[in-house]
């Protein structure tokens, strides 16, 4: 708030209380000490254990083996292979950097298996000599050979990465490379994930936006960069939307199902880690860049894209690893909507006799030019001592832009059917009527929004004798700034006019008689709104981890425990000015000193309707903006709105965890637990409804602490009775922290003159006293490795949810009263079941030139059901938010000589996205696009590429209750681009 403007001085009192409390602490490790004690108390009692003598000494005649795993041809380092020390039959995985060790092996010849799905097997022999580490390298060779002049990096090399990871892992993981990434067509990560088996997204005005994970919704997932988090760049202050992270800036990502105790517990859905690329993914230097051309055939207009990404290993030994990416991206694209509100049943007489059926009040149309640029970058620093120790500085930041104009038009009082005239019913809905009170409105709404996301880590890991050792600590921050004006105006007189709904997503609107709703004239000014808002949201942490690795039953058995302290202080702060009349004169729609009317181009919604006048958005901006002595604001409206969402939320993390994992041969067990100790402190303004809103005596700043503990245990079974064949089964307790908003003490409380169980204190609002949501999750898998890079795997899971968070009606009791309390409470359970299948293959084995051909295609079938404990609905059962039904990917690829083809589909089911009264819930509509890929590597270190997005531009669809009763119909259009690609 700025406290320059006269408005806001009266409240000065209140404001810098609430600036004062809510300041950064500048020691965020105070807030963690009230739990410190317990944490360090378990830690202290795990480290004792681990320092137990192992079962025989490690230096007693005992030395090491350290190799590396490559690519024969390539060069490039496979991780996720598996190296087997035959014998024991101890099992050890390639690192992302292509290194692998045993340690503690008896001196003597031993053996060596290496295998790679998609690889041959490769046997070495290898001399140990006690004391001393021998080296050896294995160089594999695909199982088919391609002998064209010019190999295509992508999808057989990128499948394979993926795969093997996913493999070696032992609880269910499921990873995209990068190389996999760039067969995609995808300009974020969140659209890059969709991709992958159990995964949808949340869709705004055509690109991804925020991922649901198994049919949890965005705020129940984890989401962490290189294992620092990444925090919420929206108003609840835990839903991270992905559309900031470019997909060419990472170096992979991996999505968790079943954490592990060393992972955070705030992961219902899973933990999605999104891996930027190190110096030590390769063997030498790389420079890569790339250049677009993109174009939007509905916006008609053209924009770009760039990378550049550079990385090198320097040093005597090749110690030091410096790496450095770079991207900048313009989207331009357009959304022309139609979007039918207040739809409700509505009776009456008409000429042609009674009638009853739903029908909406109003109807939007809206024209939405939209401007999106994303930047970002990341850089690291490394430096390995040896193969077990490295130092590491790691630092991104990313910020997305979007600018959007949305000219409006909305038909107010649709819903005031005419009893002189006709009305026709159909399926439950008034599909053709007439309404003689029909006016228009004409709202003009620029706006800006501007998502950060930055994190920096520093840190370390190294080896002392059977001990691996590893401390990091980070900062990290998200922060969402949303500036806008919003200027309306109305006609002044009634228009008759007819409504045709025979397809709700378009309707036809006709005018019988009166005013005429694209005369520009006929409009006066009604309102001004000019609003800034901001959240803050930053995260310090600091973690240990420390495993030892000891004998069990002859046997390895690797011991771990940690600790982990985060505090995150998390602001959101709101200014709304309103203006609802001038000082003197007039301001019409077409006044000069806005720029004059602006018309929207023709042919809106492929010619439904002609969109009619509205005002230049960014001039309107610009003229508001300047001019705000010409209006009068109300001063309730405006102090309301500015302070009744405010909200400041810290909160304290301390943890620890302690798990084993025991491998014997072809079966792991990996077992442990996680204690997680969490301290709230929340702040916001309580409201006394009894004096005026302009009063600012009826805002008080009130701050809340709450405390709570989880145990989280888990356990994870790993099996493989055949070399391609991986059986898992894990089960493991999670949760999911309340939407730091619905933590805000803010509340309206009306208080009678004496308090009573017949007349109580209404209350309504935030709820600090939250708890966790928590979840019991049990997951089982089977998965084949098929040969020449393949997979074929079905997945069970079922996750029994205690708590999630709905608004509900209760009595109880208000500063010792009887109160009716309205606010977010812990209520009822809910569950959520499902099976998942994937199928990916190269054919390689097929004769040429079928050889080329590639198939992935994944399918997940989700039910869920939570009891609601709405006021009026209690007992009533509905699926969980974001929860699709049916989710799907198909993709065929072809790659050979250079050529690289991929078409693929991908769709989504609906899903109830917000509750409203029953039989009117808001459901999104499933969703399908094709998309298509081709690539041609011209020459060694050049490619051309083709993407086309959306190629049956698909629109977006809402609806009320049932799939006739749209409430938004959004078309997108299709998208081009055209680039290069160069790689040294």
């Amino acid at each position: 708030m700025r406290l320059g403007n006269p408005l806001y001085v009266a409240g000065k009192m209140n404001y810098d209380a609430r600036q004062a409390l809510s300041a950064p602490d500048p020691r965020p490790i105070q807030s963690l000490l009230p739990f410190m004690p317990s944490v360090i108390r378990l830690s202290a009692i795990l480290s004792a254990l681990l320092l137990t003598p192992a079962a025989a000494p490690a230096q007693d005649n005992t030395g090491a083996i350290a190799g590396r795993v490559i690519d024969a041809a390539t060069q490039a380092h496979l991780a996720g292979a598996a190296v087997i020390l035959v014998g024991p039959g101890t099992i050890t995985t390639v690192e992302r950097d292509g290194t692998f060790d045993f340690r503690g092996i008896p001196a003597g010849n031993w053996s060596l298996n290496v295998s790679y799905v998609g690889y041959i097997d490769q046997s070495l022999g290898v001399t140990v000599t006690a004391g001393q580490t021998a080296r050896l390298e294995a160089a594999l060779t695909p199982e088919i050979v391609q002998l064209q002049a010019m190999r295509v990096e992508g999808a057989r090399e990128g499948q394979a990465r993926s795969i093997n990871q996913q493999r070696s892992a032992t609880n269910l993981k499921n990873i995209v490379a990068a190389d996999t990434i760039g067969t995609f067509p995808d300009v974020n990560a969140a659209e890059a994930l969709k991709r992958l088996p159990g995964i949808s997204t949340v869709r705004q005005r055509g690109e991804d936006r925020d991922i649901t994970i198994r049919g949890a919704a965005p705020n129940l997932n984890a989401i962490t960069i290189d294992g620092v988090s990444v925090l919420s760049n929206q108003v609840d202050g835990r839903t991270v939307s992905l559309d900031v992270y470019p997909a060419e800036q990472l170096a992979g990502v991996e999505i968790t199902k079943s954490a592990l105790p060393d992972q955070d517990g705030d992961s219902i859905g899973g933990v999605i880690n999104l891996r930027t690329k190190s110096a030590f993914d390769a063997r030498g230097r790389i420079v890569a860049a790339n250049a677009f051309w993109h174009y939007n055939d509905l916006a008609a207009q053209s924009s770009y894209r760039t990378g550049l990404n550079f990385s090198n290993v320097v040093g005597a030994k090749g110690e030091w690893g410096v790496q450095f990416s770079a991207s900048r991206a313009q989207r331009k694209a357009l959304e022309e909507t139609a979007e039918p509100a207040g739809w409700a049943v509505r009776s009456g007489a008409a000429a042609n006799g009674a009638y009853a059926g739903y029908a909406p009040n109003n109807l939007s149309f809206t024209y939405v030019d939209i401007k999106r640029e994303r930047t970002g970058g990341s850089f690291s620093l490394e430096r390995k001592a040896d193969s077990s120790a490295l130092l590491y500085l790691r630092a991104s930041h990313n910020e997305f832009i979007e600018r959007n104009a949305r000219p409006r038009l909305v038909v107010q009082n649709a819903g005031a059917i005419s009893a002189a005239s006709p009305v026709t019913v159909a399926d439950g809905r008034l599909i053709a009527f007439t309404s003689a009170t029909v006016r228009g409105q004409r709202v003009v709404n620029p706006r800006q929004f501007t998502d950060t996301g930055s994190s920096v880590a520093l840190g370390g890991r190294t080896r002392i004798d059977d001990w691996k050792l590893e401390l990091a600590g980070a900062l990290a921050r998200g922060a969402n700034r949303q500036d806008s004006v919003t200027g309306q105006w109305q006609t002044a007189a009634n228009t008759t006019a007819s409504f045709d709904l025979t397809d709700s997503e378009r309707p036809v609107i006709t005018r019988v008689a009166g005013v005429d709703l694209n005369d520009a004239a006929a409009y006066a000014f009604n309102q001004l709104q000019v609003q800034d808002r901001r959240l803050r949201n930053l995260e310090y942490s600091v973690k240990g981890d420390a495993s030892r690795e000891l004998t069990g039953g002859g046997n390895p058995l690797k011991l771990s425990t940690g600790f982990k302290f985060r505090w995150s202080p998390k602001k959101w702060d709101q200014e709304n000015q309103q203006y609802n009349t001038l000082a003197a004169g007039t301001l019409a729609l077409n006044d000069a000193r806005m720029g004059g009317a602006s018309e929207v181009k023709s042919g809106f919604l492929g010619g439904l309707m002609t969109f009619g006048p509205s005002v230049a958005p960014y001039s309107f901006y610009d003229f508001a903006k300047a001019n705000r002595s010409l209006f009068v604001p109300n001063a309730g409206t405006t102090l309301q709105n500015t302070l009744a969402a405010d909200y400041y939320v810290s909160e304290g993390i301390g943890a620890g965890y302690v798990m084993g994992e025991w491998t014997r041969r072809t079966f792991t067990a990996l077992g442990g637990v996680r204690y997680e100790r969490t301290t709230t402190e929340s702040k916001g303004y309580r409201q006394n409804t009894g004096l005026a809103t302009a009063d600012p005596a009826r805002y008080t700043w009130v701050r809340h602490d709450s405390a709570y503990d989880d145990l989280l245990p888990g356990i994870h079974l790993r099996y493989a009775p055949r070399k391609k064949l991986v059986l898992r089964a894990s089960w493991n307790n999670t949760l999911a922290r309340p939407q730091t908003n619905r933590l805000s003490p803010s509340l309206n409380v009306t208080t009678p003159a004496t308090p009573s169980a017949a007349d109580p204190v209404m209350v309504s609002g935030g709820n600090p006293e939250l708890r966790p949501t928590t979840s019991v999750n049990v997951d089982f898998s089977a998965e084949y490795y098929l040969k020449a890079i393949g997979l074929l795997s079905a997945g069970y899971f079922r996750k029994n949810i205690d708590g999630p968070v709905y608004r509900r009606t209760y009595d109880g009791a208000y500063e010792g009263s009887p109160a009716r309390l309205t606010v977010f409470d812990n209520a009822g359970k809910a569950r959520v079941s499902g099976t998942e299948f994937t199928y990916q293959h190269q054919l390689g084995f097929l004769p040429g030139p079928f050889d080329g051909l590639g198939i992935y295609a994944n399918y997940t079938l989700v039910g869920s059901e939570v009891t609601l404990t709405e006021p009026g609905r209690a007992g009533e059962k509905l699926p969980l938010f974001h929860q699709s039904r049916q989710l799907g990917n198909l993709a065929l690829t072809y790659q050979k000589q250079g050529v690289f083809v991929r078409l693929a589909y991908n769709w989504r089911g609906d899903y109830l996205q917000a509750l409203a009264t029953a039989g009117l819930d808001q459901y999104a509509r499933g969703f399908q696009s094709y998309d298509l890929l081709a690539s041609y590597k011209i020459k060694p270190r050049w490619t051309v590429k083709f993407e086309a997005t959306n190629l049956d531009a698909a629109p977006e669809q809402q609806y009320a209750g049932a799939s006739q009763r749209s409430i938004y119909h959004g078309d997108t259009g299709r998208s081009y681009a055209l680039g290069v690609i160069w790689n040294y």
